[in-house]
């Protein structure tokens, strides 16, 4: 027993010769960076860029960057930029990325020129080294996931994550309620469900010898911030859906509403009963514009919209103009940071928990969900009890905000924890590339086999 003990340190002492080679770790390693700046990602071409997402974030930003496909087509755009900086304690030397899980690519052509501002608030976050990045990924067709990293004198550290879909979706609707899956099987974790009336962009067809061999599968885009990816994937179960715009009563001929300020949905005549609301951020499906002398109403015309909750899936909203709702989606996006929901949190439309007359009934952001916050309002600047974070309206023209208070509910943290850091010793972070390496580590690993071997015998 001593004899084999005795030769495993022998190895381990070899192996600690070879310093020179990388070792790596993927736990229980400090982090060195000090603050990260995610600021923005833009389609580039020779001799030009053009900026799509203005983002603003922390270590391990995540961005969905969405569906590009008209954007880089326009362009004529072969890549996506990332740009930001980094503040380390240890040295920075390069930046890199990897596309879809293959091994990183480093340039030196990623590292920017440094200002004395970026030096300056480095410094002032504790960092001793600072360097701005501009990573260019080259653009790839499908789905395309996508890791940014930094290389210091001890780690090398994930500073942004991103993925996006480059294809010529297909629009569908849903006339049958379908499950949304992280992956193309039966058994796969669940997503949630894409209701009658709810349309879908499909990616590509997926089919059963590929999938779980009971289905063939439908990729989607489907926005996961916390999952950090673009897409999902349902059963392709072709009596659950069309190529025609259905609502939730089976009718044909929908176009949206993204609601800007709450409204009451009601039946038709003759009580015109308010059965609900749509509320802020809402999109809400519409059949027609029904005049008001039709409706019988001597005020507005109402939309006859797709309302699950109300007999026949059909109710009533009034037309009252772009002070309450918008008919085409924004497309221009804040400067964000994410935030993330542990628990269920009120939603309310002013700063302020004096009383309940701004906090949206029957509307929650839940457990798991990531707020895209672009504003924290400090309760010693308000007298309030409480601070609050603006939030986001995704669909809305010219903003759209909501407010929650900063209670145990949200956390700027992320629940899920970052990415593991690879720890790096020596001169060569890139791993062993010598036979010698290679061999010893096979003999440690043998060796390591007769210590079981030899203890199991006891």
């Amino acid at each position: 027993m001593k004899k084999i003990i005795s030769i495993v340190v022998t190895v381990v002492m070899v192996l600690s010769l070879f310093s020179g080679v990388a070792a790596f770790a993927a736990v229980n390693v400090e982090s060195t960076l000090k603050h990260v700046a995610a600021d923005r990602i833009m389609l580039v071409k020779d001799g030009g860029e053009k900026d799509i997402m203005k983002v603003g974030g922390l270590n391990n930003k995540y961005s969905d960057v969405g569906n590009i496909y008209a954007q880089a087509k326009e362009y004529e755009a072969t890549g996506l930029q990332f740009k930001g900086w980094v503040g380390s304690v240890a040295e920075i030397s390069q930046f890199g990325y990897s596309l879809n899980g293959a091994e990183i690519v480093w340039n030196d052509s990623f590292t920017e020129a440094t200002g004395d501002d970026v030096v300056q608030a480095a410094a002032g976050a504790g960092a001793t080294s600072a360097s701005r990045f501009s990573v260019i990924v080259p653009l790839a067709d499908g789905v395309a996931n996508i890791k940014v990293y930094v290389k210091t004198a001890k780690t090398i550290e994930v500073i942004w994550k991103a993925s996006y879909v480059n294809a010529e979706t297909q629009t569908y609707y849903i006339k049958s309620g379908m499950n949304v899956r992280i992956n193309p099987a039966s058994n796969s974790t669940r997503l949630g469900t894409l209701e009658k009336g709810r349309a879908f962009e499909l990616i590509r067809r997926i089919p059963k010898a590929e999938a779980d061999g009971q289905y063939d599968y439908l990729e989607v885009v489907w926005d996961n911030w916390d999952l950090e990816k673009s897409v999902a994937y349902i059963a392709d179960i072709s009596t659950n859906y069309t190529d025609a715009p259905v609502d939730g009563a089976g009718n044909i001929g929908a176009s949206y509403l993204w609601i800007k300020s709450e409204m009451n949905v009601r039946t038709a005549g003759p009580d015109y009963a308010k059965i609900g609301s749509a509320r802020v951020g809402e999109r809400i499906t519409i059949l027609e514009l029904v005049p008001k002398d039709v409706f019988g109403r001597d005020t507005n015309d109402y939309y006859k919209i797709v309302w699950p909750a109300a007999e026949g899936g059909v109710a009533y909203v009034a037309n009252l103009g772009d002070t309450h709702y918008v008919t085409t989606p924004n497309t221009t996006y804040p400067v964000v940071t994410p935030y993330y929901v542990l628990s269920q949190a009120n939603i309310r439309t002013s700063p302020s928990s004096a009383d309940d007359s701004n906090r949206l009934a029957n509307a929650y952001f839940n457990k798991g969900e990531i707020l895209p916050v672009v504003e924290v309002i400090d309760k010693e600047t308000t007298g309030e009890a409480y601070t609050f974070i603006k939030v986001y309206m995704e669909n809305l023209v010219n903003g759209g905000y909501v407010y929650v208070a900063l209670t145990d509910a949200v956390s700027a943290e992320n629940p899920n924890g970052a990415d593991p850091i690879i720890a790096v010793e020596g001169s060569a972070p890139e791993g062993p590339e010598t036979g010698d390496f290679g061999l010893i580590a096979l003999a440690f690993v043998a060796i390591s086999s007769v210590v079981v071997k030899k203890r199991k015998e006891n």
